[in-house]
C-alpha cells in the first residue's frame, strides 16, 4: 500500500542565506536555506543540532530584500542525504 505524503505548506526551492543561533546561547552564524515554506525551512548542514532544539532565526525575503524577518523555530527533522535538519516556526515577527 502507498501512502500519500501531504505537507500542511507548499515548500519553495531556494537558497537563502539566514542568521541562526541556538536559542539565547550563542551568537549568530550564518546558514543557508534550501527551500521553506510558511511553516518552516531546511537547512543543509553537515552538523545539524538535536531534535527538539530551540532556535532564532534572522533573513529578509522579497523583491531586493525589503522584508526583514525574526523566528522562532525547532528542530523537527534531521536527514541524512542531504545531511540537514528540518525546523518548524514557533513565532514569526516581521519588521
Amino acid at each position: 500500500m502507498k501512502f500519500k505524503h501531504t505537507r500542511k505548506h507548499r515548500r519553495h526551492k531556494i537558497s537563502l542565506p539566514i542568521k541562526l543561533r541556538v536559542k539565547k546561547l550563542n551568537d549568530f552564524v550564518t546558514q543557508y536555506v534550501t527551500d521553506i515554506s510558511a511553516g518552516g525551512l531546511f537547512i543543509e548542514t553537515p552538523t545539524p543540532y538535536e531534535l527538539g532544539t530551540l532556535v532564532d532565526i534572522e533573513f529578509y525575503l522579497g523583491d531586493k530584500n525589503t522584508h526583514f524577518f525574526k523566528v522562532e523555530a525547532e528542530v523537527i527533522r534531521l536527514h541524512e542525504d542531504p545531511t540537514g535538519m528540518g525546523l518548524q516556526f514557533t513565532a514569526i515577527e516581521e519588521e
